[in-house]
């Protein structure tokens, strides 16, 4: 029962996260990062995490930018994973701008 209420409250979380981050809130979208990588209430996805690090990074983000700075993403990521990523942010950060 316990492990029940902490999923639902992460998923309660996540989802508030992923509202703000959409909004073009960078501590939220650093925190959608967070739990990306460490697979914290959404499934691992190293490549989400680096796209989320990545837009917090670009919308003025510090701890983003720092973390992701330290992460050595050629470690986490395949080169062609990494382009990928990078595309799918600027298309991101793209769409935020037109709204």
């Amino acid at each position: 029962m316990v492990f029940t209420a902490v999923a639902q409250n992460s998923t309660a979380q996540i989802e508030e996260w992923r509202k703000s981050a959409e909004q073009g809130e960078a501590w939220a979208q650093h925190s959608l990062g967070v739990a990306y990588y460490c697979g914290e209430g959404v499934a691992e996805d190293k490549r989400e995490a680096y796209i989320w690090y990545s837009i917090a990074k670009a919308n003025g983000g510090d701890k983003a930018a720092d973390e992701s700075r330290n992460t050595n993403w050629r470690d986490v990521l395949s080169q062609r994973e990494i382009y990928s990523a990078q595309s799918d942010v600027v298309d991101y950060i793209r769409q935020q701008k037109q709204r």
